[in-house]
């Protein structure tokens, strides 16, 4: 349980960094090849979205594996 939870959150948060990080640079790209004006990030992505995608990234996961994890290993191994 303790490795498939540290895998999914690490997943999470690469995912959700990566999707941050990508729309932020479009974002200051936009603002100054099409309008010509600054950009001033908000904050918002990075403490609501960040832990919440990756919370929801988890929980996902978690429910997912939960034949996984409740099966003897030679029976999933089986499949």
């Amino acid at each position: 349980i303790k490795i498939l939870s540290f895998e999914y959150i690490l997943l999470g948060c690469i995912g959700t960094l990566t999707g941050i990080i990508l729309s932020l640079m479009g974002s200051q790209l936009m603002a100054w090849w099409m309008f010509e004006e600054s950009f001033l990030p908000s904050l918002f992505p990075f403490l609501v979205l960040f832990p919440g995608i990756t919370l929801l990234v988890w929980l996902i996961g978690m429910l997912n594996s939960r034949e996984v994890i409740v099966s003897p290993p030679l029976e999933v191994l089986r499949k």
